[in-house]
């Protein structure tokens, strides 16, 4: 029985079309990179009333080892708590999926417009990311589920550094 592997694919560029396999590592910059320097490209708290928003982080699978037979109902949840749980720090991760890539951009996102830790939280609430052959299903090295699009609100008044780990939970069935 062949066990199937999935690559995390951190999509940047044009259309979302550089796509590099992230090590299941993606992350929120302030520039559409493939780089996994949070250091280099963090996302600054606005100085004035407003909110300042990290490049939409563009996300997909792409099937790697496939199985014997194939994948198919993909899902995403997370992160079970807001960024900074309190909502003191204010930071909000918003989530939403398409078939299409577009350039990410660093304003508000017209994807990603639900906050995941109010819609997304658990697997009876996860969002469906569907997949691009069109089919429902994954069974060939190379096929890929559609975007997954994330991006990170930081309002005025949050904390520098203060955001934890955010665990995100890919779901899908082996048939």
């Amino acid at each position: 029985m062949a066990v199937a592997t999935l690559k995390c694919l951190k999509c940047c560029g044009t259309n979302a079309a550089n796509e590099t396999d992230c090590s299941k590592n993606p992350l929120f910059l302030s520039g559409d990179t493939s780089s996994a320097s949070k250091t280099t490209y963090p996302v600054a708290v606005p100085r004035t009333a407003g909110a300042n928003y990290s490049y939409e982080l563009w996300i997909r699978y792409e099937l790697d080892t496939p199985p014997d037979s194939y994948l198919q109902n993909f899902k995403i949840y997370g992160p079970d708590t807001r960024p900074d749980e309190s909502g003191a720090q204010k930071l909000s991760i918003y989530l939403g999926t398409t078939d299409s890539g577009v350039t990410p951009t660093d304003s508000q996102s017209s994807i990603a417009t639900l906050r995941a830790d109010i819609n997304y939280y658990s697997p009876g609430t996860a969002c469906d990311m569907g997949v691009t052959p069109g089919d429902g299903k994954l069974e060939a090295s190379g096929e890929k589920t559609n975007y997954i699009v994330m991006q990170l609100k930081v309002e005025q008044g949050a904390q520098s550094g203060s955001m934890t780990t955010q665990a995100f939970t890919l779901l899908y069935d082996e048939v």
